[in-house]
């Protein structure tokens, strides 16, 4: 049986191994402390994981360097904040302004 996931088109895959987005990404995770962005902003510190593009990419703007690697469309988040941005109703729990777990 398959994965439900789908897969990256070839063009996503190669950006994500090219060296300009190595380098975009390392400064960007540098710049911003190595913490989650949203959870920081609700005074929770958590360590982030996957830098985001605001602007999601697509065959669109797959060229467009001002959304691949312009930082003003990035956002380093923890693996739950970027699950929750590409699927809100995904989360069994959810954590609250003091930094508890709650179950939905």
């Amino acid at each position: 049986m398959g994965s439900m996931r789908s897969e990256a088109p070839k063009e996503q895959k190669a950006f994500y191994h090219s060296a300009a987005w190595q380098k975009c990404r390392r400064e960007y995770i540098a710049s911003v402390g190595g913490l989650c962005e949203r959870c920081l902003s609700k005074g929770i510190v958590r360590p982030g994981r996957i830098v985001h593009h605001k602007t999601y990419i697509s065959a669109d703007n797959m060229t467009d360097p001002e959304v691949l690697l312009d930082r003003n469309n990035l956002e380093y988040l923890c693996q739950d904040c970027h699950n929750t941005e590409h699927n809100p109703n995904s989360r069994r729990y959810f954590i609250d302004e003091a930094g508890r777990v709650i179950a939905k």
